[in-house]
């Protein structure tokens, strides 16, 4: 009766389909976030997208049960978190 109510192939699909525009966002962010690497500020509507992005992926795997991408997602969430309360200094080893 639960498999009735939940098409987990379809919500599969639309995971897939939902990281593959994030992860592009993600990357075109990164792209831009590069240009501020020594900065003293950087963009900080740039950091919260990118934030939202990997919050997204991180929700969304874990309801799958995808734990090494929640996991990776949740560290890279931590770091946006980090540069967007200026805890951290934007390099590139960051």
């Amino acid at each position: 009766m639960a498999d009735d109510f939940f098409d987990k192939e379809e919500f599969l699909q639309y995971f897939k389909d939902e990281s593959e525009e994030l992860l592009q966002t993600l990357d075109a962010d990164l792209l831009k976030l590069e240009g501020y690497v020594g900065e003293k500020h950087i963009d900080a509507e740039l950091v919260n997208s990118m934030f939202r992005a990997l919050h997204t992926i991180k929700g969304s795997s874990g309801m799958l049960g995808f734990a090494d991408v929640q996991q990776l997602a949740h560290k890279l969430e931590n770091v946006c978190d980090l540069l967007r309360k200026d805890r951290i200094p934007l390099t590139e080893s960051c």
